[in-house]
């Protein structure tokens, strides 16, 4: 901190919360030890029940026509924030709907029998526009269904760390 806000306050104070915001997102993305330090201090935190993060992708308990299926249906999960995120597959793109009215645009395309990537193209939500920049890829692994929910592991490409979370049906 003894850095951070001596370098943010060499910018018009009209500017100093998105350039904070911007690199609180960066660092949560790009940085192990930052991530893990909003864990520790954040542990109750009813985000985090959603997300775990694990060493290794357990293995898919799903077939390919059962991972296929996955396309067929609309989904919430809850992002950051603590929002209700609504999403589809469409057309070949992950799309996303907030509460606030404002949405995600990724690609979306398989590269096996239970494991797709997504590809960000641009978001019209302020903290998804910081956390991803245009092409960030993002490779997800369906591992299981369930009655209320997919079970998926997900990873930012070439950070090679993974977490489980669910996407919930609609």
């Amino acid at each position: 901190m003894e850095i951070l806000f001596p370098f943010v306050d060499h910018y018009a104070e009209s500017q100093r919360e998105k350039i904070t915001e911007k690199i609180f997102y960066t660092f949560q993305r790009n940085c192990v030890e930052f991530y893990n330090l909003l864990l520790r201090l954040n542990p109750s935190d009813d985000y985090w029940d959603y997300w775990e993060k694990v060493e290794t992708i357990p293995p898919t308990t799903l077939n390919k026509s059962s991972c296929r299926d996955f396309v067929k249906h609309r989904f919430i999960y809850s992002d950051s924030n603590k929002d209700t995120v609504n999403m589809v597959i469409e057309k070949g793109h992950w799309l996303e709907h907030f509460p606030d009215g404002t949405k995600s645009k990724l690609t979306f395309r398989w590269i096996d029998d239970c494991e797709f990537e997504i590809e960000f193209i641009e978001s019209t939500n302020a903290v998804q526009r910081q956390f991803s920049k245009k092409g960030d890829t993002y490779r997800y692994q369906i591992i299981e269904k369930k009655e209320k929910y997919y079970l998926v592991s997900v990873e930012l490409v070439g950070t090679n760390e993974y977490h489980l979370t669910y996407l919930f049906l609609l």
